[in-house]
């Protein structure tokens, strides 16, 4: 809850450096989050031998990716961008606000997103699309793809997908789908207004309403039964001081512990002499109390 909760997040804590709506528009329900120059490995599984297209399903900002398969004989290089309306740039001071417009990137390098991302823009993932990798001849088996991400703008990766040629040739929507582009088309019997303006869009945690979150209130809101923004008294100065003070409580009995249990079975030595060389195996040392000054009866 809490990682999915800093997701919609411009902040820090947002470890993928784009705004999310996390694990909600992917299709099984799991991404991995590039924001920085890396690799991963991705295996997949090929039933049957056939040529087949290569799709990765991303979320990319402009990002430069080297895409290999030794198994494959497959490399390339690839510059992915996300289709219209999936991803988009918002200028920092913009994002949060209803009447924002995305910032054109179509035209801009990778190099010049890196430059803007994240101090001047702002990437907001609206859906997740597929990337063309061209064709491979597979074998069947498993074989393994590597992906090498070089640029330090934001990429979510869902995964590779591979597609028989022929099928992939003939996709289209079935004859009897009607493709819906307005709201207003569907005749629904009942609205209710969105309280993030005409997309839709609310930030729990960064927008107007609570920017510049400090780091206490931002665990705070990320806490369970939440009731507002105020922290409690004291904030989280007196849990701390409360685990600090039980945990010195705990050493101090401990070492008491481990100092009080050797008394239970003192080690005493014998204070007389050891057995003499003529007494048997079995002689024992006999501790003599007597004065030696008072005469035996």
């Amino acid at each position: 809850m809490f990682r999915s909760f800093l997701l919609f997040s411009n902040t820090k804590w947002n470890r993928t450096e784009m705004i999310t709506p996390g694990v909600f528009g992917t299709l099984r329900g799991s991404f991995i989050g590039l924001p920085r120059a890396t690799g991963v490995r991705v295996p997949v599984t090929v039933a049957e031998p056939g040529r087949y297209r290569v799709l990765a399903r991303t979320a990319p900002t402009a990002n430069t990716v080297h895409v290999t398969s030794s198994s494959l004989a497959y490399d390339r290089t690839f510059e992915f961008r996300a289709p219209p309306g999936d991803v988009q740039l918002y200028p920092v001071d913009q994002v949060y606000e209803t009447d924002r417009e995305p910032v054109d990137t179509s035209t801009t390098t990778v190099a010049e997103v890196e430059r803007a991302i994240p101090d001047e823009l702002v990437p907001v993932n609206f859906g997740y699309g597929y990337q063309d990798l061209g064709v491979v001849d597979a074998t069947a088996g498993t074989h393994t793809f590597a992906l090498d991400k070089t640029d330090t703008n934001p990429l979510l990766l869902e995964g590779l997908a591979l597609v028989p040629e022929d099928v992939w040739a003939g996709l289209a929507l079935p004859p009897d789908v009607t493709t819906v582009d307005d709201p207003d088309a569907l005749g629904c019997s009942e609205r209710t207004a969105s309280a993030g303006g005409s997309d839709g869009y609310v930030d729990p945690a960064a927008n107007p309403e609570h920017a510049n979150l400090t780091s206490d209130e931002l665990l705070a809101l990320a806490a369970a039964d939440v009731q507002d923004l105020e922290p409690p008294p004291g904030g989280v100065v007196g849990s701390s001081q409360l685990g600090v003070g039980l945990t010195v409580a705990l050493l101090v009995a401990s070492v008491l512990l481990v100092r009080w249990r050797p008394r239970l079975h003192p080690d005493d030595e014998p204070d007389g002499p050891g057995p003499g060389p003529d007494d048997g195996p079995d002689a024992r040392t006999h501790h003599d109390d007597t004065d030696p000054d008072q005469e035996a009866p």
